[in-house]
């Protein structure tokens, strides 16, 4: 099972975006969408998410066509975090996080998958809180176990797989915070569910991620394990900057450094 785009053209206004992009995200695989700014990276997961219309292709989702299922089948496969979440009320956390579980009615269920996700993101001591009042990095923290819970759901886990998809969900969060963040989604991955995420930041891409699909000039320039794609002489030529590539003496993953100027 997977979730695949086919030929993919995207064009917003007079302005064509992505041309012929194919992508395609196994149960359990982690794939980062890369590039430079502009690149086309929200867009194609906006397309994916049914925000933005595409002009031609095809998404599928479980061998499905997305367009003809249903909202509840669809939030029983997938999950989404976009770029920015606003709301206009003084919710609690744990009132944000059970707004993810509208398809459970046991209470006895509700808790115990709120407990599970406020584990994962360590969220004990902000449960109570007014939302509005966190921090960027502590608002992210919340948002993402939100879309956790949401897949935690009985119904959900009957599924044949599941799909997280997520626009730069560690963006405003310290440097703990994105590596605990992204090792929980990795964790994620374990148990079949797949992951599409833009990415900014190209090691934490290369240190998590199984696939990196790397986006400019309109298209998917480069795709495939960190090793391949994350090589001076691609980087420099898609960023256009000067960059040196070395070993994480952890696990031999590339580690990009960016030369001073």
């Amino acid at each position: 099972m997977s979730l695949s785009v086919k030929n993919l053209c995207i064009t917003l206004g007079n302005k064509r975006i992505l041309e012929h992009v194919d992508l395609v995200c196994e149960a359990g695989q982690f794939i980062a969408l890369c590039g430079p700014n502009g690149a086309g990276k929200s867009c194609l997961l906006k397309a994916i998410t049914q925000e933005i219309p595409y002009q031609s292709g095809q998404i599928q989702l479980n061998d499905q066509n997305i367009n003809k299922l249903s909202n509840k089948s669809l939030a029983l496969q997938r999950a989404v975090l976009p770029q920015h979440v606003d709301l206009a009320f003084p919710f609690a956390v744990k009132e944000v996080i059970e707004m993810a579980l509208m398809l459970t009615g046991d209470v006895a269920i509700k808790k115990l998958i709120i407990n599970k996700v406020v584990d994962w993101m360590e969220l004990q001591t902000l449960l109570h809180r007014d939302y509005m009042s966190l921090s960027g990095g502590e608002q992210q923290r919340v948002q993402l176990a939100r879309v956790l819970a949401q897949l935690q759901q009985p119904e959900s886990l009957a599924m044949d797989s599941r799909y997280l998809l997520l626009d730069e969900c560690t963006s405003a969060m310290d440097m703990a915070w994105m590596h605990k963040a992204f090792a929980i989604l990795k964790q994620q991955t374990e148990k079949g569910i797949g992951i599409i995420a833009v990415v900014h930041d190209l090691n934490l891409a290369s240190l998590y991620a199984d696939q990196i699909v790397l986006l400019d000039q309109q298209q998917v320039l480069h795709c495939g394990p960190p090793v391949n794609v994350i090589t001076k002489a691609i980087i420099e030529q898609v960023f256009k900057t000067q960059v040196s590539i070395i070993d994480h003496p952890q696990n031999k993953k590339p580690v990009v450094i960016q030369a001073a100027l």
